[in-house]
């Protein structure tokens, strides 16, 4: 940050700082009663980078209200269309499958991570049966899934 937010009037050296609108909106101008450049330096770091965090903190805020609010959006419009009629939603273990696998194919995923996930995630349904409903899995259904990785465990180590 070499000179960043630094002014040399005469022999001295200022913090000279905008603070942004976020923050309250304003000015810092205030004499650091050094001539010497790297003690002018570090005062401003000290001072200077609990502002920046500020800063850093609110523009991070306002970009996940935004997601939040765009996200919300997203999921009202697609319950109009589920209430009106206009949009089916499978439910079943099967079709909830498919759609993740269709996000997960949008996601940044590397290939070999994919085909992993896809082939864990199907072996599931398998066991617990593609047309249960997502809302109606119990207990039992990961107690039964977990018997099932079990046993085909313990046949793979027999062979």
């Amino acid at each position: 940050m070499k000179e960043k937010y630094l002014y040399q009037r005469g022999n001295c050296w200022y913090i000279n700082m905008k603070i942004p609108r976020s923050l309250g909106k304003g000015r810092i101008f205030h004499s650091l009663h050094t001539s010497d450049i790297k003690k002018a330096r570090n005062i401003r770091d000290t001072y200077i980078s609990p502002i920046i965090s500020q800063i850093d903190a609110v523009e991070i805020l306002e970009e996940i209200s935004t997601l939040v609010t765009k996200a919300r959006n997203d999921i009202s419009n697609k319950m109009n269309l589920v209430k009106n009629g206009c949009m089916e939603i499978d439910s079943t273990l099967g079709g909830c499958l498919e759609m993740y696998i269709k996000y997960l194919k949008q996601a940044s995923l590397r290939e070999t991570t994919l085909k992993e996930y896809t082939w864990c995630l199907s072996k599931a349904v398998r066991i617990i049966g593609p047309k249960k409903e997502v809302n109606a899995l119990t207990k039992s259904d990961a107690t039964m899934f977990r018997d099932s990785l079990i046993r085909r465990c313990s046949k793979s180590l027999f062979l």
